[in-house]
């Protein structure tokens, strides 16, 4: 009987002694169940983990909205080099020549629309609050020269090599347009405002 007692005894000690990490295990566990489908997609989205000597990159795998459009991207081709090739027959009438052109204007536009469309959520993505706010500005001016450019932001930005940075990220961007010694914004760059909403 005293074996036992001393049994009992010790097994309350060790419950005791885990009872504040079981404890935890369990809320841990109740947490990760509870939020499993916001933790996948928080891992999903993670590209890498860099650490004081170490990194980790996973392989992004594309969405299927971005399979989806690399599927389109790649029937456009492919009606692209059709057309192409129907177009070099000599026997095709001009009123088939005229919807086969319509047909690749078509597919050009749509194109250009998407490698724009990308461009401009890399450029939402890559471009701070400051960058946007001075391509608004640039909206509103329309054209200036680089030394108005630099006495107006100067005291909000105080930087002036910052400022040149801007203003080359926004050239190289094709946004900004520098002609002789003016600036004048493109068409992108307002087509990049109004789809970021800042005009």
């Amino acid at each position: 009987m005293e074996l036992l007692n001393s049994i009992i005894g010790a097994f309350k000690n060790f419950i005791s002694i885990l009872t504040w990490p079981l404890v935890i295990l369990i809320l841990i566990l109740v947490l990760l169940l509870k939020y499993k489908n916001a933790i996948d997609k928080f891992l999903r989205n993670i590209g890498s983990i860099k650490g004081p000597g170490f990194e980790v990159a996973q392989k992004q795998s594309p969405e299927p909205k971005t399979k989806k459009n690399l599927s389109e991207r790649e029937e456009s081709n492919k009606k692209i080099s059709g057309l192409s090739n129907e177009l070099k027959k000599k026997e095709i009438d001009i009123d088939e020549k005229d919807k086969l052109i319509k047909e690749a204007a078509d597919i050009f536009g749509f194109l250009t629309s998407e490698v724009e469309r990308y461009q401009f959520l890399y450029s939402h993505l890559f471009f701070v609050p400051t960058t946007k706010y001075i391509l608004g500005w640039f909206s509103s001016v329309r054209r200036t020269t680089k030394d108005f450019y630099y006495s107006y932001w100067m005291p909000s930005v105080k930087n002036k090599d910052q400022l040149e940075l801007i203003l080359s990220l926004l050239i190289s961007e094709r946004m900004i347009l520098e002609v002789e010694k003016e600036l004048l914004i493109t068409e992108l760059g307002i087509r990049f405002l109004l789809y970021e909403k800042l005009i």
